[in-house]
């Protein structure tokens, strides 16, 4: 049976369970129908609803949320994609693609979630930096994983560097992939581009924007580029899947920063959902991707929120918009997180005994904003099917929702741009007798600001 065709039959028996947390509990128990009915009403506490017998079944393919792209460098600014538009019978919609070349493009389409800054390094050290990446591909690889028993290999080769010792403790202590990762010390070139971008990050950008309310900072207000993942792009084909970054060791609303060495690449950016979507219709369009180029020696900072709203890949292409004289066709990305030590050391642990992924939903807008956790363990296809709702307020839970808690409540964010939800939060303060506007039925888990 088709994935899209289990989903729809798991609607139809779980009404209540949006179609998005069905497809994350889907891939939990291995794309097994029977599994995800059992964690439903085991964790869920939710009977199957009789189903209506006879109903017409649509086939369609919901690989496009887990494959790349493959439609190669755009020859103008702004240029479409034509794509199948999901519901049956319908005419054929487009994609849009627009081309971002510089801050101000950025700044104009991607504010407050993303923002470029060219020539962040001084110029001798990028080039030395480059040189010094080039020297250390021996400890970089490919990624192997599960997704739906099968077993994926990443197109591009990974490592990961940190300080030895992060708030006192190994760290290595991390999971990732269903496996504990190792690490490699930073080297003195990495460590100063550690600390170039937290004075960036902590005096440039933090001081200028409103905090969201689950930010992940340090008890003053600062973030941390203790850890840094080092991606290798061999050449132009090497290429980066739509995904975004995962929080269960970042926490929610933290920042990623991604500087660039060597040849130019595109990197991509598309929203979860139709944010402005006045009509089911509308709802089901395909989003508009952002395409940035990213040079040598740019910065691209991934803001809190980012990882909620957005999706990015790097695009293969045929070859690079621009090689570099140093590397060729090969480009490296370094990107810096900060693991909060208040957050991280207190995730949930599942059955199988492993930290548990933190995820948000996004799909439908009755749940879109709201967290949850799941098993870390799918993508080594050893799935527990342990699932919880998180509360960031029930540190003593480590963060997660227990309703016989006396104001517990599913930790939930919405963006202020979110047209579908806020339209349907203020017609729930409209029917409960609270004026259009008023935020007295919102609390720090929903605000959207």
């Amino acid at each position: 049976m088709e994935t899209e065709d289990i989903i729809k039959e798991l609607a139809e028996s779980y009404p209540s369970v949006p179609k998005d947390t069905l497809l994350e509990l889907l891939l939990v128990c291995n794309g097994s129908k029977s599994s995800t009915e059992s964690l439903i009403i085991d964790s869920l506490g939710l009977p199957p609803k009789k189903r209506k017998l006879d109903k017409p079944k649509y086939q369609s393919s919901i690989s496009g949320l887990f494959q790349n792209s493959k439609r190669g460098k755009p020859s103008t600014t702004i240029q479409h994609a034509v794509r199948p538009f999901t519901n049956p019978g319908s005419i054929r919609q487009r994609t849009q693609v627009i081309q971002l070349f510089d801050p101000d493009d950025v700044s104009e389409h991607l504010a407050p979630y993303a923002s470029l800054h060219r020539s962040f390094l001084p110029t001798e050290l990028s080039n030395n930096l480059l040189r010094h990446l080039m020297s250390q591909t021996s400890k970089l690889s490919e990624n192997e994983f599960y997704l739906f028993g099968q077993l994926c290999k990443s197109d591009h080769a990974t490592g990961v560097f940190s300080d030895k010792k992060v708030n006192g403790k190994s760290s290595s202590e991390y999971v990732y992939n269903g496996q504990k990762v190792g690490h490699h010390n930073y080297t003195d070139l990495i460590k100063e581009v550690s600390k170039l971008a937290e004075t960036f990050v902590n005096e440039k950008v933090i001081p200028h924007q409103k905090a969201l309310p689950f930010q992940q900072v340090d008890s003053d207000r600062k973030w941390k580029g203790e850890r840094c993942v080092v991606n290798y792009y061999e050449n132009g084909a090497s290429h980066l899947d739509w995904h975004s970054d995962r929080l269960s060791h970042i926490g929610p609303h933290n920042f990623v920063i991604s500087i660039s060495l060597g040849a130019t690449r595109e990197f991509r950016l598309r929203r979860n959902y139709n944010n402005r979507a006045q009509t089911e219709a509308e709802e089901k369009m395909p989003t508009t991707i952002y395409s940035i180029s990213l040079p040598h020696n740019s910065m691209l900072i991934m803001h809190p929120g980012c990882q909620e709203e957005f999706k990015h890949c790097v695009q293969a292409l045929n070859r690079p918009f621009e090689n570099n004289p140093i590397s060729g066709s090969a480009r490296f990305n370094l990107t810096f997180r900060y693991f909060p030590p208040y957050f991280y050391d207190n995730c949930p642990k599942c059955n199988c005994g492993m930290s548990m992924t933190l995820r948000r939903s996004f799909k439908e807008v009755k749940s879109r904003g709201r967290y949850f956790w799941t098993c870390e363990n799918t993508y080594q296809n050893k799935p527990c099917g342990t699932f919880h709702w998180a509360d960031f307020n029930n540190a003593d839970g480590h963060w997660v929702y227990d309703e016989n808690l006396d104001g517990g409540k599913v930790s939930e964010w919405f963006a202020p741009d979110d047209l579908p939800k806020i339209k349907m939060k203020e017609k729930e303060r409209a029917e409960k007798g609270f004026s259009v506007g008023s935020t007295d039925l919102l609390g720090v888990d929903d605000i959207y600001q």
